[in-house]
C-alpha cells in the first residue's frame, strides 16, 4: 500500500484536462491558481492509535492550456498526509500493518463552477483509481457502508475487500474511502487494514473522525 498517498496527485491531473475546456473566463497572463489548505488527523488521535506520521506532501501541478489562441498556466496546489502502522509479522506469519492517507484538493471553481473531478467521483471510481496507481492491489469488491463524523458531518465511509501485496505475502484487506467538503476543498480519506486485524478498523475510524481541516 505504499503507492496509495500518490493516489490523488494522480487523479488531480483530470482537474487540468477538465478545466482546460472551461478556462476560457480568465484572462491575463498571470496563472490561475488554486490552493487546497492542509489537512490531517489530529495529534491527539494519532497518539492514541498505533499509527505514525509518515509523509506530509504538498505538491504543486502545472499545465499551459491553449484558450482563444492564446495560452494560459493553471497551478493546482494539494497537500497529502500520510500515517503508518508499521508491518509485522507474527509466530504464524500474519501481516499486521496499517495505512491512513488523508488529501485536500480545492474545488476549483470557474464561473461559479467545481471543476475539480473528485467532487463528481463515486467511492467505487476512487478506489478504481487508487488501483490503478498501486500495482499491489487487485480484486477490490464493495463490502459495506457506515456513517461516521468527519469535520463535524455525517460522512459516508465506504469500505471494499481487496488483496495487497505487503511484506512479500498476498493479504485480504480492507479499504476505507470517504470525500467531504469543507472550506473551498475536498478532503478525502483513505485506510487500509489486514482482513484478520479487528484491533485496526477501530484505530482507522478514530484517524477518520479525527480529520482537520
Amino acid at each position: 500500500m505504499r503507492h496509495s498517498r500518490h493516489f490523488v496527485l494522480a487523479v488531480l491531473v483530470g482537474l487540468l484536462v477538465v478545466s482546460a475546456g472551461c478556462i476560457g473566463v480568465l484572462t491575463g497572463s498571470e496563472p490561475a491558481v488554486f490552493e487546497a489548505s492542509e489537512a490531517g488527523a489530529s495529534e491527539q488521535a494519532v497518539s492514541q492509535t498505533d499509527f505514525e506520521p509518515r509523509e506530509d506532501q504538498s505538491q504543486w501541478l502545472n499545465r499551459t492550456v491553449t484558450v482563444a489562441g492564446q495560452e494560459r498556466d493553471v497551478r493546482v496546489l494539494n497537500h497529502v498526509q500520510t500515517y503508518e502502522i508499521p508491518p509485522s509479522v507474527d509466530a504464524t506469519g500474519g501481516v499486521t500493518f496499517g495505512m491512513f492517507v488523508v488529501a485536500s484538493t480545492p474545488e476549483a471553481s470557474v464561473a461559479g463552477q467545481a471543476m475539480n473531478p473528485i467532487g463528481r467521483m463515486s467511492h467505487q471510481e476512487m478506489i478504481q483509481q487508487l488501483a490503478a496507481d498501486s500495482a499491489n492491489l487487485r480484486d477490490i469488491e464493495r463490502e459495506s457502508t457506515k456513517e461516521l463524523t468527519v469535520l463535524g458531518e455525517s460522512a459516508e465511509v465506504v469500505r471494499f475487500s481487496a488483496i495487497a501485496e505487503q511484506s512479500g505475502q498476498e493479504v485480504p484487506v480492507y479499504v476505507e474511502v470517504t470525500r467531504v467538503q469543507d472550506d473551498g476543498d475536498f478532503v478525502v480519506g483513505i485506510g487500509a487494514y489486514p482482513q484478520d486485524s479487528a484491533d485496526v478498523e477501530p484505530q482507522v475510524e478514530t484517524m477518520f473522525e479525527s480529520i482537520q481541516h
